[in-house]
């Protein structure tokens, strides 16, 4: 990464967090140094049974989910069925305390069938219905789960996130029945509580656990990790701790590290979930774990979208990048999607059906391709 990257990336950090910015606890050199030689001597010594994928950004013990697998070839798409949670977990990113309409990418989608007509549009094979807490708003879930299970049958794959706390044999029993294909714990929210994910094991096809790599808990993860391959879930996903201008206040009062990026990450919660990967490969565990750095979020998830997004504001001569950005000649254009129009930009409406539209806007970017101040060559984020 060259210099002026980093000074373009902390610019970014001061800009989001402004008078905030001068609390964090962020990387020191000496501390980067130490940490990256650290790091290595963890990769250094996983087995070959640990691969890694996606130019070296996410880390695999065993096979990924369907829906990961989707992810990572940009062909899904997250519908955020509320904004609504019973939870209250130090490391939200977000309020969680407003019965929103669903929405996906900012756009809200109050109808079924105007997001049964995005997915198509969009060319989608992937459907995750995530909050809040979805079990929250169960009937408005399952509407939509049996609407575009109706239309599209198996050929879209279907999970959902939650915490647990709601869910019930019943009510598992019709997230099965409306055609539900994978479900999400994140068993953090609960205090590691396995109770309803036990009983989701003998009722929904595919069981995952999705939590945060939270470093003080480090030797609680090791026995949950134990437990879960035990039971016979279907993978552990494990992503890294982010600081957002929400959750800052609940992060700084731990013994975190700050590292600059194109969003400040923990240091010691990527270390955690290399660790736990080190750690199931060691004990020959089954249970398949991935390690979902946030580079690999910024890098592929993201992507995914602008690919699609960008597909539709192409020009000839024109070329969309492996990240999902469009470029000519001399520029770079960042593809939004948007419920209006914001007059700033070039723009096309997409008609969805007779009665929604969305709009896609071509943003000139000011430096090159912007996630390419994260992107590291390597593979997972420097510390610097």
């Amino acid at each position: 990464m060259f210099e002026s990257d980093i000074e373009e990336i902390i610019k970014l950090n001061r800009l989001e967090y402004s008078e905030h910015y001068s609390s964090l606890n962020l990387i020191s050199y000496e501390q980067a140094k130490s940490a990256s030689q650290y790091r290595e001597s963890i990769i250094s010594s996983l087995p070959d049974d640990v691969t890694f994928e996606f130019k070296n950004t996410k880390l695999c013990y065993g096979n990924l989910s369907p829906g990961c697998i989707l992810c990572s070839e940009g062909l899904w798409s997250c519908l955020f069925i509320n904004n609504i949670c019973n939870a209250s977990c130090f490391y939200c990113p977000d309020s969680q305390k407003l019965k929103s309409e669903p929405t996906t990418n900012g756009i809200s989608f109050s109808n079924p069938k105007d997001f049964i007509d995005f997915i198509e549009k969009f060319k989608i094979k992937g459907v995750g219905l995530s909050g809040g807490e979805p079990f929250m708003t169960f009937d408005r879930t399952i509407n939509f789960i049996e609407k575009i299970k109706n239309r599209y049958a198996d050929s879209i794959y279907l999970w959902i996130y939650t915490n647990g706390i709601l869910a019930s044999k019943e009510k598992l029993e019709r997230l099965k029945k409306a055609g539900i294909d994978e479900i999400r714990f994140d068993i953090t929210a609960n205090a590691y509580n396995t109770d309803k994910l036990e009983i989701a094991t003998r009722i929904i096809g595919r069981v995952t656990v999705e939590i945060p790599a939270i470093p003080e808990d480090e030797e609680e993860l090791k026995a949950t990790v134990h437990k879960l391959n035990e039971m016979g879930v279907n993978h552990l996903n494990l992503h890294q701790l982010r600081l957002t201008p929400y959750n800052y206040k609940n992060l700084i009062k731990r013994p975190y590290t700050f590292l600059h990026g194109v969003k400040v990450t923990v240091l010691e919660s990527e270390l955690l979930a290399l660790k736990i990967l080190q750690y199931a490969s060691q004990n020959k565990l089954k249970l398949p774990i991935n390690y979902c750095s946030f580079v690999y979020k910024n890098r592929f998830q993201g992507a995914g979208a602008r690919k699609r997004h960008a597909f539709y504001l192409l020009k000839p001569n024109e070329e969309i990048t492996e990240s999902g950005f469009i470029k000519d000649s001399q520029n770079y254009f960042l593809p939004l999607l948007l419920s209006s129009i914001s007059y700033q930009n070039s723009y096309k409406e997409i008609k969805l059906n007779p009665k929604k539209k969305v709009i896609l806007e071509r943003k000139k970017m000011s430096y090159k391709d912007p996630s390419e101040l994260e992107e590291i060559k390597s593979g997972l984020q420097e510390y610097y």
